[in-house]
């Protein structure tokens, strides 16, 4: 399971928060990996990859599905 984890580690490095926003009271966020956008809620799978564990004010957690490995991605200036 190492390389896994460093294979889900290299891909959770890629991701890129680009953005948190709030609408009817639901946080979402804007993520990016490589070329690739995606506008998430919590419990969403992206990439068909990772699953979005929280949305926040300050920061989007992710879990990559096959190595369990998470990542939270502060957002921009928090």
């Amino acid at each position: 399971l190492p390389d896994a984890r460093s294979a889900a580690a290299a891909s959770l490095g890629r991701l890129r928060l680009l953005g948190v926003v709030f609408r009817g009271g639901k946080a979402q966020a804007y993520l990016a990996l490589d070329k690739n956008n995606v506008i998430a809620h919590s419990g969403d799978t992206v990439f068909g990859q990772f699953t979005v564990d929280k949305v926040t004010v300050d920061a989007v957690e992710l879990r990559d599905l096959q190595s369990n490995t998470l990542r939270r991605i502060p957002v921009s200036g928090k």
